[in-house]
């Protein structure tokens, strides 16, 4: 595997790292810089990219200017750092995106975003299993792989993690026909009205 080189990223300032390391606008830039070089290089390429600004203790730079309207979503001062670091990510993440698909970058790249983990806000935190912590954001973008009727659907099924792997393997034809898993996941493309997953609440 091949991480991001500091080369890759634009000159960083002291208000743009954190004990997590970099924030989530220097983050982007550096990956932006690193699928171009891929790109001119046509070079194929598996990245895992984590994105930390909206992990506690919710640090932003200080430029950053909160959107107002967080104010009538958060319940105290420690959600409404959350919803903001929040805010914060979501806009870097657009731009990034934005950014690839003006030169080309997603017409043959499968992006997957999804929540390491699901989780409560800081104000919602109380005993027990908690179902937050079971509902994890995920969002699939495949520019010009996915059939018309995929594009913009929302899956309503259960589904979890364990599922990636069949459905990255459904869009891309991967083996003739499409993956049909016995194990453990299957591709969030074909509807289960019988469907389970497993959750580990430790």
């Amino acid at each position: 595997s091949q991480l991001l080189r500091d080369r890759n990223y634009p000159p960083v300032e002291k208000d743009d790292r954190w004990n997590w390391g970099l924030l989530d606008e220097q983050s982007f830039d550096g990956l932006y810089e690193h699928m171009k070089d891929l790109k001119a290089n046509s070079t194929k390429a598996f990245i895992n990219f984590y994105s930390i600004s909206s992990h506690w203790p919710y640090h932003l730079p200080y430029s950053y200017d909160v959107p107002e309207d967080i104010e009538q979503f958060a319940r105290g001062e420690e959600d409404h750092k959350y919803l903001a670091t929040l805010a914060y990510s979501d806009e870097h993440f657009g731009r990034f995106i934005s950014k690839c698909r003006q030169i080309g970058l997603l017409n043959n790249t499968i992006v997957l975003i999804q929540g390491d983990h699901g989780g409560p806000a800081p104000a919602h935190v109380t005993n027990g299993v908690r179902d937050e912590v079971t509902h994890l954001p995920a969002l699939l973008l495949a520019d010009g792989l996915l059939p018309p009727d995929q594009i913009g659907k929302s899956i309503s099924q259960v589904s979890s993690q364990a599922d990636v792997f069949a459905t990255v393997a459904d869009i891309i034809g991967i083996p003739k026909g499409g993956m049909l898993n016995h194990g453990i996941g299957s591709s969030m493309m074909r509807e289960d009205p019988d469907k389970i997953v497993f959750l580990e609440n430790p």
